[in-house]
């Protein structure tokens, strides 16, 4: 079960967003999380017993994540902080389209 499910809708072509969510990827080890690519449209982060799934479709990116439950003690800062962050991939992706 999600504790925290968020889309959001967008303009880019498949590839540039898919660029602009695996530069998000690399950041990830800053959280002290670690990236797998499942296929090219699902992106898997994963540590501190925190899971996210990054599903990547025409029109719209979607994020699912799974909070340990100490974490969703602090669930709103971490919603608002991935919203932000989905906000600033679409911005990005559109942006070099």
């Amino acid at each position: 079960m999600a504790d925290i499910q968020l889309t959001r809708t967008h303009a880019a072509s498949p590839e540039r967003l898919r660029e602009a969510v695996g530069r998000l990827a690399e950041d990830a080890d800053l959280y002290g999380l670690f990236s797998e690519w499942k296929g090219p449209d699902r992106l898997i982060l994963s540590g501190k017993g925190v899971t996210a799934v990054v599903e990547l479709s025409p029109g719209h990116l979607g994020v699912t994540v799974t909070l340990p439950w100490l974490f969703r003690l602090v669930r709103g800062v971490i919603e608002g902080e991935v919203e932000s962050r989905m906000q600033a991939v679409v911005a990005q992706a559109e942006a070099q389209a």
